[in-house]
């Protein structure tokens, strides 16, 4: 009896002991860390997105962590073998753009892609095809994009060139083969449906936003650069080409635009030799009219750091700098030069590893206008130090072959100068 309560009691005293020990009495416990590991992918962001851009595009591309981006322009799918992404990409053309990441623990994103469509818009030629020197580089040696149009048979005339449709007619002609009737007046409050309250009281007559033509009702005033793009720079009286737009008015013709200077004038176009007017003409003065439709396109450019500008809408490159300045920051003084010394210089420029430079013709010299500054009317951020002057363009006035078209950078008037006799301002392109 003794021995079996000895016995249970020494069972009891161990299953105490353990029993201590198990719940941790002076005794330590270990874990087992827990580790996770990165199977996400990475996630690239195009920015712009794909589309249709009427300039030149910068894409950037950015992962949403940590990652070496890969990426092909001509269409192919990238691997880990293609360009690998270190800054922004150009795109000045149609482009088909695909890429993937791969962060740091090898997690690769399916291949992306992105389509860009540029829309460029072209500047058409003058239409100047007769030579008037001998020294090459005037207008009529070069061919780049030849004036081209379509009528619709509707009353309208499509530009092949710039993409804008115009009205066939001068306001107040008849809708007929010839145009045949008589072009009203209008001032420039009535042409573009402004509200003046002595010229046009509550905005009543709208020319040009009132029309309906082709089943069209998205008409407007064009802008002096528009407007101007359609003269016809080989004749005169009226420079324009008369089998697409008949029984034009040899006169002037209004423009949308206001004159930066003052509000009470505008732009306007003669239809006789093809200038652009000095913008003073008062908005109640009566001229012609002919509408246009299409996209209004704006400027933009591209600062190459190399001595030249892109001009981003029409993918021209220019000097930066006037002849004569420093080719960096356009410090100095420009120099001027006779008509034909001016082509030459062109034609002999090298500049950022190009040799192809020429003297621009008159609508391509005016593309860099910009009509809403003056003193200079030019962008001083890409264009600084430009002189408020006249500077020459490669193409002869077709009623006095012994003058040249030159653009007054003062305010933006295009007119002409005498060859022989007048020195003017040179800026190149290409």
């Amino acid at each position: 009896m003794g021995c079996r309560f000895s016995y249970f009691v020494l069972v009891l005293l161990l299953s105490a002991i353990i029993s201590a020990c198990g719940s941790g009495g002076g005794s330590s416990s270990s874990s087992t860390p827990t580790t996770t590991s990165d199977t996400t992918a990475p996630t690239t962001t195009a920015s712009p997105a794909g589309g249709t851009y009427s300039s030149a595009q910068t894409v950037t591309l950015t992962a949403n962590e940590t990652a070496t981006i890969y990426y092909t322009t001509d269409g192919t799918t990238p691997t880990t073998g293609s360009t690998v992404y270190t800054g922004a990409i150009s795109i000045s053309a149609g482009t088909t753009l695909k890429y993937f990441a791969v962060d740091s623990a090898g997690n690769s994103e399916s291949v992306k892609t992105e389509t860009y469509v540029i829309s460029v818009v072209k500047v058409p030629d003058t239409g100047q095809t007769t030579s008037h020197t001998a020294t090459f580089g005037e207008d009529s040696d070069y061919t780049i994009n030849p004036p081209s149009y379509t009528d619709n048979g509707d009353y309208t005339i499509s530009d092949n060139v710039t993409g804008l449709m115009w009205q066939k007619c001068s306001v107040g002609q008849a809708n007929d083969a010839s145009c045949s009737g008589t072009a009203t007046t209008h001032n420039w409050y009535e042409a573009t449906g402004t509200t003046d309250a002595t010229y046009n009281a509550g905005g009543a007559t709208n020319v040009c936003g009132s029309l309906s033509l082709a089943g069209n009702s998205d008409w407007r005033l064009p802008k002096p650069f528009e407007l101007m793009l359609i003269a016809d720079n080989e004749t005169s009286s009226p420079s324009i080409n008369s089998t697409y737009f008949p029984s034009t008015v040899s006169s002037y013709y209004w423009a949308a635009t206001t004159h930066a200077n003052s509000t009470s004038t505008a732009w306007d176009v003669s239809l006789d030799i093809g200038f652009v007017s000095n913008g003073t003409d008062n908005k109640s003065s009566s001229f012609y009219v002919r509408c246009v439709r299409g996209t209004e396109n704006g400027q933009g450019f591209t600062d190459n750091g190399d001595g030249t500008v892109t001009d981003n809408v029409t993918t021209m490159m220019w000097q930066k700098c006037s002849n004569g300045q420093n080719a960096t920051d356009c410090s100095g003084t420009a120099t001027t030069s006779r008509w034909e010394s001016a082509i030459t210089y062109c034609e002999g420029l090298s500049l950022a590893g190009n040799v192809d430079w020429r003297l621009p013709n008159k609508n391509e010299l005016a593309s860099i206008v910009d009509y809403s500054v003056y003193g200079p009317a030019i962008s001083g951020t890409y264009f600084p130090s430009t002189v408020s002057s006249h500077y020459w363009s490669a193409t002869t006035y077709a009623s006095n072959t012994s003058s040249a078209w030159h653009v007054l950078f003062s305010y933006g008037n295009v007119g002409g100068s005498s060859k022989s006799s007048s020195s003017l301002g040179v800026r190149c392109v290409r």
